[in-house]
């Protein structure tokens, strides 16, 4: 039953038959679907008791506060893969577009909402299953913070992890491709992820390891090849601690919450700065060279913003380097410049375009550069075939067929 009221309520949103309500009763900047008391459409009035989807008419915003997205559209906090699998089935039927979002921590606006979009948002994806000797499965709403947090009461923690403090979600993380320290020993976060379970846009569960060739192209993907339902993930001692037994658990705490610190550092992150990072990626042995370029770049733009100290963090390559991400298969080292202002200072648009194309020129320049553009600040459209190259963009154009053939999954990025 549950179900066919969510298909119904689908047929409904894609014709916007909400509309139809009284603009006082139908709308919430706060949450909901409809005013349950004051409506006259019983089954929307059924959806909001079992709340099922929430239908938002606030915007959201992503890591930088540049981009917000469209201020109708559905939200599906889903809970199981069987949930995942039927929405996505009812909306490849109907095609109606869906968008895969977990914390929200990329700045080119690839998890935010279009007018009309169902969102599938991945927050309760937080469990944790022991898999093994030095392995787990975990959710992939889970935040890397916490994850990490978590292991280390057993004495264990991620080989690698990103460096956006409380930023990313597991799926996310992968999404965005896993760039990630301290990665001189153990390579990228690719290289520490065994398996992942993904839901494609047409519905269908594919359970994809290291050893198959279309693994390597889930990092970087930006959510346009399924839905990342979970990803069994290598961990690593702690030195000087004593290591116990990882013990699954249903739902891994957000520990940010718990911790004032913490708390009060995710608000002024989240909520008080407009943060944004340039990385550029080039063979080690262009170290010295790439810093110098960018830093002129920064010296230039100066005033733009706040800036920070620059991140220098050598790749290790192991296995495979994500094609998607930095097709040389080789070490490299990735560099960044980054700042940040306030919501009450003043913006420049002009000059963050002026950084933005600086960068892109930089990369262009130079044989072997390539940009971080899963995650970081995009202004202008990008050209990804030219990003790519002939040979990659119509190989990932040739995955998309395969995995979402009605392209119902994060559209407006790539495809």
């Amino acid at each position: 039953m549950k179900y066919f009221l969510l298909e119904i309520f689908l047929i409904l949103f894609l014709f916007q038959y909400c509309k139809e309500v009284n603009e006082k009763e139908k709308f919430s900047n706060k949450r909901i679907i409809t005013d349950s008391q004051n409506t006259d459409h019983t089954i929307l009035k059924e959806f909001a008791d079992l709340g099922i989807i929430e239908h938002h008419f606030a915007e959201m915003h992503d890591w930088g506060k540049f981009h917000y997205s469209k201020s109708n559209h559905g939200v599906y906090k889903v809970t199981t893969i069987s949930e995942i699998q039927k929405v996505i089935k009812i909306a490849n039927k109907l095609e109606i577009p869906v968008r895969i979002r977990g914390r929200g921590h990329s700045m080119n606006g690839s998890s935010l909402p279009r007018e009309e979009e169902l969102v599938l948002n991945t927050e309760n994806l937080r469990f944790l299953k022991n898999s093994g000797s030095a392995m787990i499965e975990v959710g992939s709403g889970v935040a890397v913070f916490d994850l990490n947090y978590h292991l280390k009461k057993y004495g264990y923690s991620l080989p690698v992890y990103n460096d956006g403090d409380l930023g990313p979600s597991i799926g996310g993380f992968i999404s965005a491709s896993g760039l990630a320290i301290p990665a001189a020993q153990y390579g990228g976060f690719w290289e520490n992820v065994e398996e992942i379970t993904i839901v494609d846009g047409k519905g269908n569960v594919h359970k994809i390891n290291k050893g198959q060739e279309d693994f390597r192209w889930f990092f970087g993907a930006m959510g346009q090849l399924g839905f990342i339902y979970s990803a069994r993930l290598n961990i690593v001692p702690v030195s000087g601690s004593e290591q116990k037994p990882v013990q699954s658990i249903n739902e891994i705490p957000e520990y940010w919450k718990e911790d004032p610190e913490h708390r009060s550092h995710r608000i002024k992150i989240y909520e008080d700065l407009r943060m944004y990072w340039y990385t550029v990626m080039a063979p080690k042995g262009s170290k010295s060279r790439l810093l110098s370029q960018l830093m002129q770049i920064r010296q230039k733009y100066k005033d733009a913003l706040s800036w920070n100290s620059e991140y220098i963090w050598p790749i290790k390559f192991k296995n495979f380097n994500p094609p998607l991400l930095y097709r040389w298969q080789k070490d490299f080292v990735a560099i960044g410049i980054w700042g940040y202002n306030t919501p009450s200072a003043s913006f420049d648009a002009r000059k963050m375009l002026g950084i933005q194309r600086a960068v892109s020129e930089l990369v262009k320049s130079n044989s072997e550069y390539a940009s971080y553009l899963q995650a970081e600040l995009a202004i202008e459209d990008v050209n990804w075939r030219e990003v790519w190259g002939d040979e990659i963009f119509k190989e990932f154009k040739s995955l998309k067929s395969k995995y979402d053939p009605v392209g119902i999954l994060n559209q407006g990025l790539v495809f």
